[in-house]
């Protein structure tokens, strides 16, 4: 490599990178909490269990699934805050439906000193494909700015959706969803505010202002706009216990 090129700055992807990776070795390096050793412990012992709950197509995850979890707890102080055991009850949800504990698919929500689990939209999505009941699902939020139109014909489901993204679309009027199935075929479900509302209000977490009606209001729309129509095509036992999971309270 040329002095010049050794000289030439950063870019902020690379930036971000080593970042990251200074944050990672702080977190590897920090000395574990009493709470999180006993929590990694009990984990550790049963592993071959956690084995036994994954989906087929995850065997021989459960040591890694179990590391993610630990990573995740390390990083939230709120989380500390939790009964070892509630943790633990929801890394071995969440293994049982073949997700992590990760922020990304499944999260574990801190309530009322309860770790909770609870699965991100994505993550329902990735159970509800592995069923192989739907190709494919999408939820879209219709805003008031936005020019929507659907209607069925001769057994047909149509929708017409069109927005100006360098625009503000103002306020969320519902959710419309989209369910691809195997022969190709597509469904549609629409849900308008006033439903969706008496969901939220339903939440305790909600009343409490806290949990994810709280901060992410939008995905939340979504997530139940898609866990409707889903609900309608899959009856598989995997699907049926994933929402069993993450409609509690």
């Amino acid at each position: 490599m040329s002095t010049q090129q050794a000289a030439q700055p950063q870019t902020r992807y690379q930036q971000e990178v080593d970042k990251a990776a200074e944050l990672l070795e702080k977190i590897i390096a920090a000395q574990p909490t009493i709470k999180a050793k006993s929590i990694s412990r009990v984990l550790d012992t049963h592993v071959s269990r956690i084995e036994e709950l994954l989906p087929d197509h995850m065997r021989g995850q459960a040591q890694r699934l179990v590391k993610r979890a630990m990573l995740t707890f390390s990083r939230s102080d709120k989380l500390e805050k939790c009964t070892e055991n509630s943790f633990i009850r929801c890394v071995l949800e969440a293994a049982e439906l073949g997700l992590a504990i990760d922020g990304r698919l499944c999260h574990a929500v801190p309530y009322k000193g309860q770790a909770q689990c609870q699965i991100d939209y994505k993550g329902l999505l990735e159970v509800a494909k592995r069923t192989g009941c739907i190709k494919n699902a999408w939820a879209r939020l219709i805003h008031v700015s936005d020019k929507f139109s659907a209607w069925e014909e001769d057994g047909q489901c149509h929708y017409r959706h069109e927005f100006d993204i360098t625009q503000p679309r103002g306020d969320v009027l519902g959710v419309y969803t989209v369910v691809k199935l195997p022969d190709g075929e597509w469904v549609g479900d629409w849900m308008g505010n006033a439903e969706l509302d008496g969901i939220r209000n339903r939440s305790v977490a909600w009343r409490s202002n806290i949990g994810p009606w709280m901060t992410d209001d939008g995905e939340m729309r979504k997530k139940t706009g898609l866990k409707r129509a889903l609900k309608t095509y899959i009856g598989d036992p995997g699907f049926t216990r994933a929402l069993e999971i993450d409609d509690r309270e």
